[in-house]
């Protein structure tokens, strides 16, 4: 059944192959269709495949159909983010999306992805005890990703928008005493750090303050564990 620049053709038991004409290639010159197989109605169908043909004649040319995730994110990096990030944020993101991205959802089309693939990946993630921070930075890299795509005309949304996320954990502050306080400063003015201590507890300074301030370079954490052995 021929629509305009594109078909309906029956596959039996309410479902339907909706293709949609997006000219040649331009590479090749040989003609370029966007195949999805739906279930239910032939309107729905229909209304389908008018929403495709309106979508080139509003200039997207649906090229993200014909595009996995996998084959996406291997340009994005390249033509996008490695250009305009430091090498080690770039090597970052690369991981990021190896790690929980492209396991996931790389073999999809690019076309095809749902706020509900992106929130199935946030789940998994979580679920899997990874931290809110690192689900987070997660989706905010593949945010950016997917709205380069609109701004390339590969897709028609942001899949990763409207996704929930989970909310960082605050922990508890814990302070000493006065009394646990006093005697700390008994103990480690036995020592050759009782000063610093000293400075660390009665000004507030964070441990890069305070030993940049008294010229050492070790970190705080390795002076407390030489205090302590």
């Amino acid at each position: 059944m021929a629509r305009r620049q594109g078909q309906i053709i029956p596959r039996g038991d309410h479902r339907w192959l909706v293709r949609a004409y997006l000219g040649l290639d331009p590479e090749t010159r040989c003609r370029r269709n966007f195949n999805r197989t739906l279930r239910g109605s032939f309107h729905s169908a229909q209304h389908y495949l008018d929403s495709k043909i309106t979508e080139c004649e509003q200039g997207r040319e649906l090229a993200g159909a014909t595009m996995t995730l996998n084959q996406y994110l291997d340009r994005w990096l390249e033509l996008a983010a490695r250009p305009k990030l430091r090498a080690k944020t770039a090597r970052d993101y690369q991981q990021l999306v190896g790690r929980y991205l492209r396991p996931a959802l790389g073999e999809r089309e690019l076309l095809t992805l749902t706020p509900l693939n992106v929130q199935h990946v946030v789940h998994q993630m979580h679920a899997r005890g990874l931290s809110a921070r690192t689900v987070q930075y997660a989706h905010a890299v593949f945010h950016a990703a997917l709205k380069q795509a609109l701004s390339w005309r590969l897709i028609t949304r942001n899949s990763a928008r409207g996704v929930a996320l989970p909310k960082p954990s605050r922990a508890e502050m814990l302070v000493l005493t006065a009394d646990e306080t006093r005697r700390f400063l008994e103990h480690a003015g036995r020592t050759r750090y009782g000063a610093l201590f000293a400075l660390a507890l009665t000004t507030g300074m964070r441990p890069s303050e305070y030993l940049r301030a008294n010229g050492y370079r070790r970190s705080g954490t390795t002076l407390q564990a030489s205090f302590y052995r």
